[in-house]
């Protein structure tokens, strides 16, 4: 992959836009195909130590620097995008001050307990890349095992490649629970607890009007949404965090390692996601399906 690539043409943040709604949607599915670039370039990138850079045939070296104005560029072109469209002669309306929410990548990070960011530091996660048995393993890259900084973003695909790489689905009749690890009953003893203790939850009503139960948590037969509750109870709230945590989530250096963090994990999962497929198609048109997929239930 080049990095032009992954770069947006400098044209589409010079040239002002005038699209009607279809001519907007091939733009986002443009975007789109820019995002992935960006998240494999990102992958490949932190993979590597922080000083290494990526050596191409033409001469070309990225680094985390590069990489950030990338991000840089992309953002700007979304901004533009926002700023330029105009449907039927109506500009959209642009959000009350204060609260429109920024246009971009969002990188909101959390704190996790002294309990996960130990079994991250541990956890058997793979290499950081899969096409390479050879590189560094995943949870040596990753903030959550050393200093304890995330974000949902990346814990969700990251207890996925988990879930994965520990085989925890042990039903083959019925995929969607898992088995918890003889390392999650180490560290989360206190978690299953809590989590034991919750009130009793009730799945929508059927066609009858009957509510049944959701089953309580059981470590020997669990489902993903579980999981999800597993780092919410191990997530440290803001208010509870002392200044300088606080300031390390608001520090930029943080933000564009999570961010690297977030599409690493990303493009792994996505691997692994493949593989499970059956692979009948290459990875990239795989990735690009998914991408399509979501920008479809994202448009409704």
């Amino acid at each position: 992959m080049s990095t032009a690539a992954a770069s947006p043409p400098a044209e589409a943040i010079r040239n002002p836009l005038n699209l009607k709604p279809k001519e907007f949607g091939e733009k986002l599915d443009q975007l789109a195909k820019h995002q992935n670039n960006l998240q494999k370039l990102s992958a490949k990138v932190y993979s590597l130590g922080k000083t290494q850079r990526l050596q191409y045939p033409n001469g070309v070296t990225v680094g985390r620097k590069e990489l950030r104005s990338l991000n840089s560029q992309f953002v700007k072109e979304i901004k533009d995008l926002k700023k330029n469209y105009t449907a039927h002669g109506k500009r959209l309306r642009k959000p009350r001050s204060g609260k429109g929410k920024k246009a971009g990548f969002s990188v909101n990070g959390i704190f996790v307990s002294d309990n996960m960011r130990e079994f991250f530091s541990k956890a058997n996660l793979g290499p950081s890349d899969p096409l390479n048995p050879a590189s560094k393993p995943l949870n040596e890259v990753l903030s959550v095992g050393i200093n304890g900084t995330t974000t949902h973003g990346i814990m969700t695909p990251l207890w996925n490649i988990y879930i994965y790489m520990n085989k925890m689905q042990k039903d083959p009749n019925n995929k969607q629970y898992n088995t918890a690890t003889p390392e999650m009953n180490t560290y989360f003893q206190n978690t299953y607890r809590t989590l034991e203790a919750m009130p009793q939850r009730y799945f929508k009503a059927d066609k009858n009007g009957v509510r049944k139960p959701i089953p309580k948590f059981d470590p020997n037969r669990f489902r993903f949404a579980n999981v999800q509750q597993i780092v919410s109870v191990n997530s440290i709230k803001k208010k509870d965090l002392d200044p300088q945590r606080l300031a390390i989530l608001e520090d930029q250096a943080t933000k564009d390692r999570l961010q690297g963090e977030q599409a690493l994990v990303s493009h792994v999962n996505d691997h692994y996601r493949w593989v499970k497929s059956g692979m009948k198609k290459t990875f990239e048109q795989f990735r690009a399906d998914e991408i399509a997929k979501k920008e479809k239930r994202r448009r409704g």
